[in-house]
């Protein structure tokens, strides 16, 4: 399904109070349990600008959910959440008003303030394992070659200083 872009500038118009930014984003983190203990969002989806690891993969990275679907889009999708696969976790459990309000400002502001996909730190991380690694592998199998070819030069030698027996030899 896919939604037409939205004008952004029309809706600059309403900016989402910080307040309500900070209560949404602890509501789709998880960090505040929903009244009527549905979910949190982060369990199945992302969302820009949150920290490292910023959500799920089960459901779509809803970063620029806001542009897609528009204010009416995103309100419409918190009041029926209608989508298959939260049908069933939402049914007996819905969104409050207010909840629907506050994660709406939290994916409004979510698109403005997304950091790249992977950040400094994760990289920097990822490089000094890789390089620990790296590091073990050649500890461990330094002397495992040249204990190899060492035998193989021996046997070599000792073949070669052994006596030639001739082909017609009957030994």
């Amino acid at each position: 399904m896919t939604f037409a872009p939205v004008n952004v500038h029309a809706q600059s118009a309403s900016l989402p109070a910080p307040a309500a930014i900070q209560r949404g984003e602890r509501l789709f983190s998880g960090q505040t349990s929903f009244t009527y203990g549905g979910p949190a969002c982060i369990g199945c989806h992302s969302v820009g600008g949150l920290s490292f690891p910023n959500g799920g993969t089960l459901g779509p990275d809803l970063t620029q959910v806001a542009v897609r679907m528009g204010d009416e889009g995103i309100q419409s999708a918190l009041k029926t959440l209608y989508f298959p696969a939260m049908v069933p976790l939402y049914k007996t459990r819905p969104l409050t008003p207010d909840e629907q309000q506050d994660v709406a400002a939290f994916l409004h502001h979510a698109q403005a303030s997304a950091p790249p996909a992977v950040t400094p730190q994760v990289a920097a991380i990822g490089a000094a394992i890789f390089l620990l690694f790296v590091l073990i592998a050649w500890r461990a199998g330094r002397g495992r070659l040249r204990g190899v070819r060492r035998r193989l030069v021996e046997t070599a030698r000792a073949a070669a200083a052994a006596p030639k027996i001739a082909e017609g030899d009957p030994r």
